[in-house]
């Protein structure tokens, strides 16, 4: 009987061994998160530059701010002008919300500058977001607006931040435009 019993024991520790070896072996330690970034990178390549500016408008005007998210610096004035943190706006050592205003008549997003005091935000101008490839109207000598790219100075292969109250010239936009860092 004792005989019998040390080979149910052997037995059984034959068998848990086995199955722990082929669990070893056989299981793939890969960490979710990495696989989730390899999909999504994958995902992403197959979005064209227009699909994307699509589903960045659509995040914007959910309030989502993380397409817009960085350092902007001004290039005429070489400084950084705005850091974009979730949905916080930080310039000249001031903290302002950030929530969506609309779309401009060119059809790109302006966001509401919001600060904590009620006093400091009524007269705050829009921050209009400009995607790669999106002009800037500009304000001729004579009144009238240009929308066709022609004299906007600022480089349309890069996205843009401007903060105006109306349509400025274009020397104007020069100084005030922001490019990502």
């Amino acid at each position: 009987m004792k005989k019998h019993r040390n080979m149910t024991f052997y037995t059984f520790l034959v068998i848990i061994s086995l199955s722990c070896l082929g669990i070893l072996f056989f299981t793939h330690w890969t960490k979710p998160t990495t696989a989730r970034f390899y999909d999504s990178f994958h995902k992403l390549e197959k979005y064209n530059q227009k699909e994307i500016q699509d589903i960045e408008l659509a995040q914007l005007m959910r309030g989502d701010f993380s397409s817009i998210q960085g350092k902007w610096h001004n290039e005429e004035k070489k400084e950084t002008k705005y850091i974009i943190d979730g949905n916080l706006l930080l310039t000249n050592n001031k903290r302002y919300y950030l929530s969506i205003g609309g779309l401009l008549t060119t059809g790109a997003p302006y966001i509401k500058i919001n600060s904590e005091s009620e006093q400091d935000f009524i007269n705050t101008a829009p921050l209009s977001v400009y995607p790669v490839g999106k002009t800037i109207p500009i304000m001729q000598a004579d009144g009238s607006i240009d929308n066709t790219g022609k004299y906007d100075p600022s480089d349309l292969s890069k996205e843009r931040l401007l903060l105006a109250q109306s349509v400025l010239t274009s020397e104007k936009v020069k100084e005030e435009v922001c490019y990502r860092e």
